[in-house]
């Protein structure tokens, strides 16, 4: 293209590589006294520095993008789990390593409100909200599910207002991302209903066997 000056200084990176030159051309002959020589060199190194910023920038942006994206797939994750943990009829209590509560669903929060008259509050004792004769109980299967053994444990309490209520209840361990065991997941079933059918249907049958025995003894 009929150039006859060139004058240029390499573009390096901060780790050593070269990615390209800032130059002055021109058609007709030149040179470059000291002071331009190293202007030339000062602009060479303003370049880069835009470079890298500007590469900083567009990293920082796509990080962004990412974590704008992972925390719009966390929170859907949350609001389902929630969901779920929500519309079970299930009482579900996730315990803390030390018997702190950390979360707790509807019906839980019911039930507390409806039997002990008091508001279940995060970072409280859960024991507080036991009938004092379980309270033995609950710390043993609680101290077993600490130690990653699935616990179960069934029985019948006797409410002032609510009547005679059968459950079963399960302690499990709560574990993270690394397999750790941070807490203790504590639910209870309401198995009343299926409970009463069972007493009706032995009911039934004992005195099926009564009858039989009666009918038998007449025939005799």
């Amino acid at each position: 293209p009929g150039l006859r000056f060139f004058a240029g200084v390499p573009l390096v990176t901060q780790n050593g590589q070269k990615v390209g030159t800032l130059c002055v051309l021109d058609t007709k002959p030149n040179d470059l006294d000291h002071h331009q020589r190293l202007l030339l060199t000062v602009l060479a190194k303003q370049v880069m520095k835009i470079m890298e910023l500007r590469a900083g920038v567009r990293l920082l942006e796509q990080k962004q993008a990412e974590l704008e994206e992972q925390k719009k797939l966390n929170t859907d994750a949350s609001i389902r789990l929630r969901s779920f943990f929500e519309s079970s009829t299930n009482f579900q209590v996730l315990l803390g390593k030390h018997g702190d509560i950390i979360d707790f669903n509807k019906t839980a929060f019911n039930f507390i409100k409806a039997v002990h008259k008091a508001k279940i509050i995060r970072g409280d004792q859960f024991i507080k909200y036991l009938a004092p004769d379980f309270v033995a109980t609950f710390i043993k299967h609680y101290n077993q599910a600490l130690q990653g053994q699935k616990s179960f444990v069934d029985g019948s309490t006797v409410y002032d207002e609510m009547g005679v209520i059968y459950w079963e209840a399960a302690f499990e361990a709560a574990r993270d991302d690394h397999d750790e065991i941070i807490g203790i997941s504590y639910l209870i079933r309401n198995v009343t209903e299926r409970k009463l059918k069972e007493q009706k249907i032995l009911s039934q049958n004992a005195s099926l066997l009564k009858i039989a025995h009666i009918q038998a003894h007449e025939f005799r």
